[in-house]
């Protein structure tokens, strides 16, 4: 009954930890890249249902990341593009592509319009099947804005020239590129075109 040894087994591990290390790192500098991103970013089920979000995307629709893990992208998305973009996903998620961009108007919490540009892409487990989508969203509402005022801008000033009783002409070299109506009536055609070479 007395101990005359020790038997001990050891198994090296070293690859095993040097893998959970660089798991641990990678896991980092993803959540570091997904907090501090200045562009919305959020990570979807095949079925659209927010499994996380960050900061900036949070930020964009006034929603808290409890909240927005309750809900479906096509939640607040805009009515007028919430069928182009839920058809656009399921093609993505059918493999009928790989990723979208889309320009559309989503609905913030506080119910004001904002306008983003989306790509989304799909995220794929080791056996190449499709898991998650992530969607990363700029803020364009400023770039829209502006855009819909030159349009206003410009279709006042048509408007100004085309209706002017003076003839207006605008060449280029010489050579007439506009004319409006009064000035096309000054020379005796029905229509400004036929005065535009």
């Amino acid at each position: 009954g007395n101990i005359i040894g020790v038997l001990g087994c050891y198994e090296d591990i070293t690859e095993r930890k040097r893998a959970q290390e660089a798991l641990f790192e990678s896991e980092a500098r993803l959540r570091t890249v997904l907090e501090s991103a200045s562009i919305g970013i959020g990570i979807d089920l095949l079925d659209g249902r927010t499994v996380q979000a960050n900061p900036a995307l949070q930020k964009l629709l006034g929603y808290s990341a409890d909240e927005l893990l309750q809900m479906r992208f096509t939640e607040y998305t805009h009515p007028s593009h919430s069928k182009i973009d839920a058809a656009l996903f399921e093609e993505m998620v059918d493999g009928k592509r790989n990723f979208y961009q889309l320009e559309k108007r989503y609905i913030r919490k506080d119910g004001e319009v904002v306008w983003g540009r989306v790509t989304r892409t799909l995220f794929f487990d080791m056996e190449g099947k499709a898991r998650y989508a992530l969607g990363m969203l700029e803020d364009i509402t400023e770039r829209k804005h502006a855009e819909e005022s030159l349009r206003e801008s410009e279709e006042r000033y048509r408007n100004l020239i085309e209706g002017s009783l003076l003839g207006i002409v605008i060449d280029r070299d010489g050579i007439p590129i506009f004319a409006n109506q009064a000035f096309a009536e000054m020379f005796g055609y029905d229509d400004p075109a036929h005065i535009i070479s």
